[in-house]
Order: C-alpha cells, then structure tokens, then sequence
C-alpha cells in the first residue's frame, strides 16, 4: 500500500504539471474500456503469438478436450512426448509454462518472469545460443530436477556480459541453478511484450513452480492429466496447417 500511495501521488504531481497529457490519458483510458474485442487482439497479436518471425511454418497446438468437446488445454508432458515422437509433421517440437520466481541477488530477492520449456526451445525458434548448450532429454524429463538455466541476452548484458558465465551459478527460489548457455540478442521467447528473463527446465518444473506457489500449484508432469504445458512446433518443408490437422487428430492431439 506504501508504494501505491507513493505511485498515485507521483502520478498527481505529473498530471498538474503536464494538464495536456492528463487529458490525453483520460481519454485514451475511456475509449479503452469498452474496447475488449480490440484488446484481446492486441494481446493475441503481442503476448500470445510468438515474436520471432518464423512465417506460417512455427504454429501453436492445442489439445481437444474430449470431455467438454468445444474446448481446447494444453498439454500434460506425456501427451506432449507422444506427439513429439508418434508423428512426421514437425521439424521440431517443443512446449513452455511460464512462472514468476525468487531471483536472489546479493541479500535481496526480486520476483521475476521465466519460462519452464523442454529442450527443443531454440531449434524450434531457429535461434542458436550465443553461447552454451540447450537443455537435454535427460534435463527436460519430468521430476528430474536437475537445477539447470538458460540466461536471456538481457540477463546476461545485466551481469555485465562476462565471457565465462557458463558454469556459474545463479539462486532461483533461494537454491544455485548452473548457467549453462545464454540466448541470442533479440530473443525473447515464446510471446511478444514479455521476455523471460531465465529458461529452466522442465524437469524442474515441480521445484520451481510449486517451492514458490506451494498453496494453489500442487500438480505435477509426471501426471498424464496435469495439463500444463503449452506446445509450439516447426511444421516439417511442405507441410501446411490444413494437411496437418488430420494427422495430428489421427495422433490423438
């Protein structure tokens, strides 16, 4: 509340010195508040599609849920491997859940926006590493817990850019993670207006989801009904999304 109040009286100071401004906010904000069709296809268009541009080729998959036959989930990590490996329509696959954690930095802990994903993130995206390694099988798997990560080009910038930060260390949710590559400048990940700062992972997932939501994030990947993650998949040269879709629904997607 403390910084609410500082932000709201800063933001009074603004508005008397700067009257104009104040109007053009006003207005703005009225117009935006019956405007919920405009906003969805905004936040489709910056936070939901992918920033890279990888053309008709990179597309995202949902699975039908048989249950409620009009609506579409995610994935559960099982799902996401059989489709990997039970079909030729993509050139690689790969899936991500996004999480806020504790990033410690000295005595001080911030929160902060990363992405859980399996291996595949970077090929599927068609953007090599600066430097390092993407995550293996063996890390991505579920309850393996291999405290692995993958730093943003920003994160890396933030530490300075130092030419051996692969194997150091870095406490995510007050436990070391090894920094094991850094992603290329311009990239960031799987939505457009938010860039994680750090991929770890799936094989962490219940560690870094759960230590730091522990009352309402209780699910796990090694369940087959924990729908959690979301996949998104490079269509193999010459396949378009129509002749993909009876194939994915003869693979149970």
């Amino acid at each position: 509340m403390t910084t609410l109040l500082q932000d709201l009286r800063l933001a009074l100071r603004l508005f008397r010195r700067q009257p104009g401004f104040a109007l053009v906010a006003v207005l703005v904000l009225g117009l935006g508040i019956g405007a919920n069709a405009t906003i969805f296809s905004l936040v489709n268009a910056l936070v939901l599609k992918p920033r890279l541009g990888a053309g008709e080729q990179l597309v995202s998959v949902y699975s039908k849920n048989r249950a409620e036959p009009d609506t579409f989930r995610a994935f559960s990590y099982d799902n996401f491997s059989d489709l990997r490996s039970r079909t030729k329509i993509f050139a690689s696959l790969t899936a991500h859940n996004p999480a806020m954690v504790g990033i410690s930095e000295g005595d001080a802990t911030r929160r902060s926006f990363i992405d859980i994903t399996t291996g595949d993130l970077f090929e599927t995206f068609k953007a090599p590493l600066r430097m390092g390694r993407s995550f293996t099988r063996a890390e991505e798997r579920p309850g393996a817990d291999i405290p692995v990560t993958i730093l943003s080009h920003v994160a890396w910038t933030h530490m300075g850019a130092p030419a051996d930060v692969v194997g150091r260390t870095i406490k995510i949710n007050q436990r070391d993670f090894t920094i094991i590559g850094v992603a290329p400048a311009g990239f960031g990940g799987t939505m457009s207006m938010v860039t994680p700062e750090l991929w770890v992972p799936t094989g962490v997932y219940g560690s870094v989801v759960n230590d730091f939501d522990s009352e309402t994030r209780t699910g796990t990947l090694a369940d087959r009904r924990h729908h959690s993650l979301m996949p998104f998949g490079r269509l193999r040269e010459g396949v378009t999304m129509e002749s993909a879709a009876p194939l994915l629904a003869a693979a149970g997607a």
